[in-house]
């Protein structure tokens, strides 16, 4: 077991799917295994693994509403919606055309509180900073500038 699946069981992550790229090409897209999941309030991680072992945590984000929704947010970006996103899909690209890589898309759900009398707030901006801080010196992560 590496250090990174490790630290994947402990801080309970799940991996939820991958990101791939089509046959023919173009850009990389998300291949969800609960697509329909609910919960609001996720962090998530896209993780590069080679011969299935998670080696490298690529971006850290988190999903106010569901993964899903997220991802299809991502999916804008990389068609242009955004230069970061384009930027993104052309690392994930080059990544997957590593023998034995894929990516892992690993989420938790965050736990909501009640803060200052309100009810339902959710940790995911809290839980997505400390893993940033986490992670940021170890692996250099998309969005995060160095």
């Amino acid at each position: 077991m590496t250090k990174l699946q490790g630290d994947l069981q402990q801080l309970k992550f799940e991996r939820m799917g991958d990101i791939k790229i089509h046959r023919n090409g173009g850009y990389p897209h998300f291949v969800i295994d609960d697509p329909v999941k609910k919960k609001h309030g996720h962090v998530y991680m896209w993780v590069l693994e080679k011969n299935k072992q998670p080696r490298e945590i690529l971006y850290i984000g988190r999903a106010g509403k569901t993964l899903k929704s997220r991802c299809n947010q991502h999916l804008g970006g990389f068609r242009g919606g955004s230069n970061s996103g384009k930027r993104n899909a052309e690392v994930i690209l080059l990544k997957l055309k590593e023998k034995g890589a894929s990516i892992g898309v690993y989420s938790r759900y965050s736990r909501q509180l009640t803060i200052l009398g309100q009810r339902g707030i959710s940790l995911s901006h809290a839980e997505e900073a400390a893993l940033i801080q986490k992670y940021k010196e170890e692996f250099k992560l998309l969005n995060v500038a160095k």
